[in-house]
Order: structure tokens, then C-alpha cells, then sequence
């Protein structure tokens, strides 16, 4: 098969599925939005942030509690306000693109000297 002369794929199934349909992999971007406002919350934190940090720092999981209206007994996590928010892998993406944006010289030393001279 060449992709290149025929880019799309058209897949043909004759018997019934027996596993569920897959999970939402694009984050809505409103859901993105609010994303994107709970990571800037964690200010200075930003910069070491990783999925397992922001999930176990209580002032990003309050905003989460804050956005979903949550009264759970257990603290909500990402995919509770999204499916696709249950890839780590898209989480982290979301992480870096904004610590891109924030530190655009990186967090090492060339960083620290572009924050406190530019």
C-alpha cells in the first residue's frame, strides 16, 4: 500500500465488536481553556511541573474541585473533566507548550538569566 498515492485507509468488518469504543482523544477547547488557567495557577511551580505533580498539588486539585463542582469524597483527577485528559502523554504536551510560552528560555541557568535581566 502507498500512502502517498492514497492517503486514506477504509477498514471493513464483517463481525460484531466485542470491546467498548475508543476513548475521546481531542480535548475540547473550552475544556483546554480551563486546563490552561489551573497550570498557570501553579505560578513558579509551572516550571517543574510534570502529570504526577499537578495531580498531588492540593491548590491545582482544588481548582479542579472549584471547575467541576465536585463533592466527592475522593479528589477528582484530569479525566474527569475530559476522557483525553486520561493520556498522560496529552497532559504533558499541555504542560510543555505552556512552560514554553512562559519560559521561553528554558528553566536551567540560561533561563533564570533571561527572568531576571529581561
Amino acid at each position: 500500500m502507498d500512502l502517498l498515492d492514497c492517503p486514506r485507509v477504509v477498514i471493513v468488518s464483517q463481525n460484531p465488536h466485542s470491546h467498548p469504543p475508543p476513548l475521546l482523544i481531542k480535548t475540547p477547547p473550552s475544556l483546554l481553556a480551563i486546563v490552561r488557567s489551573l497550570l498557570l495557577g501553579l505560578d513558579w511551580k509551572l516550571a517543574d511541573a510534570t502529570p504526577r505533580r499537578i495531580a498531588l498539588d492540593s491548590a491545582f486539585i482544588f481548582g479542579l474541585r472549584k471547575h467541576l463542582g465536585w463533592s466527592g469524597l475522593r479528589d477528582p483527577v484530569l479525566s474527569d473533566l475530559h476522557p483525553s485528559l486520561g493520556n498522560l502523554d496529552h497532559v504533558r504536551r499541555y504542560i510543555n507548550m505552556l512552560r514554553n510560552e512562559i519560559f521561553p528560555a528554558g528553566t536551567g541557568m540560561e533561563g533564570k538569566f533571561h527572568l531576571l535581566y529581561w
